[in-house]
């Protein structure tokens, strides 16, 4: 089986049973409040995927918190750390499963199995789904052309300004 290209700048556009996965993973309510009242980054998160050879990054905005969330990269034979939404510290293990690219989260031991991301494509959406224990989170991300200088531009020209 082939690898799916899922490379690109993608936006997430729609969260499903989010809420319970934060729960599943110990996050408290007023931070799961937070994220509800921001559409759990639905319109505003971004990530931008890169894949040559078996080196892999993930890029991962939230503009909704105003801060990167993070960067995961990987090359062969490497295991990047990252960290649960809860704050406990991971080591990420990236695997293609058939044409799906698979990210296990394992405690800081590396035994236990925290979380499961896979990211996979429906049509011209990516779907990332997020499991933890019997609990699977869906996110559905569409694909979004990258800047140039052009697009930069008309932004510029076409945005009001108030410090005149």
């Amino acid at each position: 089986m082939g690898k799916t290209d899922i490379c690109g700048n993608w936006k997430k556009e729609s969260t499903e049973k989010f809420d319970e996965f934060l729960q599943a993973q110990d996050v408290g309510w007023m931070i799961r409040q937070a994220a509800k009242a921001f559409s759990y980054g639905a319109g505003t998160d971004t990530m931008t995927i890169s894949i040559d050879g078996d080196n892999i990054k993930i890029d991962f905005v939230s503009k909704a918190s105003g801060c990167n969330q993070g960067v995961i990269g990987k090359g062969k034979g490497e295991n990047p750390e990252g960290k649960a939404p809860n704050g406990d510290a991971l080591i990420i293990v990236m695997n293609w499963n058939g044409d799906n690219l698979q990210m296990e989260g394992h405690d800081k031991a590396g035994k236990k199995k925290v979380v499961i991301e896979e990211y996979f494509m429906e049509g011209d959406k990516l779907i990332k789904t997020l499991t933890v224990g019997d609990v699977v989170a869906r996110e559905v991300y569409v694909k979004i052309p990258p800047l140039t200088f052009e697009s930069l531009r008309y932004i510029h020209t076409k945005r009001p300004r108030e410090d005149y």
